[in-house]
């Protein structure tokens, strides 16, 4: 690759992150039979262990972090982790390690949870009440559309200074 430069990214050569966002994951690999689970298994390890230096990572969300579908270690590249809701103290295991050292309160507070950022540090936090009917693929939708309308205006600037 002519541009490539050890110890770069995707970033540096100008090139966009891609996110595959896979909702109720486990939910789907408990529907799959033995080979169709292992063939997903293997995409998504390709995705979660090379994607990264190309700009390609994996957001999974699921209602229990099971080690029986995030097996051999792909579980361990994810850096950023977030629990929300009240969970078994399994469930935080499972989630953060059972080697962790965090006392974790089971309130029932409506959009609590804990995040780790990839500093193995755990951190309580609040999300914020979304209004039911709040239409989420809309405004992705629209921050999409505002982000290629700029980048297409300074596309046309730069190519108008040359």
């Amino acid at each position: 690759m002519k541009n490539y430069k050890t110890g770069k990214n995707y970033a540096y050569l100008g090139l966009p992150a891609h996110f595959l966002i896979f909702d109720e994951y486990v939910a789907f690999m408990e529907m799959l039979g033995t080979k169709e689970n292992t063939a997903v298994m293997n995409k998504l390890k390709q995705i979660v262990m090379l994607g990264r230096q190309a700009g390609f990572f994996l957001i999974l969300a699921c209602q229990r972090p099971d080690a029986k579908y995030l097996g051999d270690g792909i579980r361990d590249q994810f850096n950023f982790r977030v629990a929300l809701g009240r969970m078994s103290e399994m469930g935080y295991g499972m989630m953060f390690g059972s080697d962790v050292q965090k006392d974790f309160f089971l309130k029932r507070i409506k959009g609590r949870g804990y995040v780790d950022v990839g500093t193995s540090v755990i951190s309580e936090f609040y999300t914020p009440l979304v209004p039911k009917g709040y239409d989420f693929l809309e405004e992705i939708k629209k921050l999409s559309n505002s982000r290629q309308s700029t980048q297409a205006t300074c596309e046309a600037e730069v190519a108008g200074v040359d």
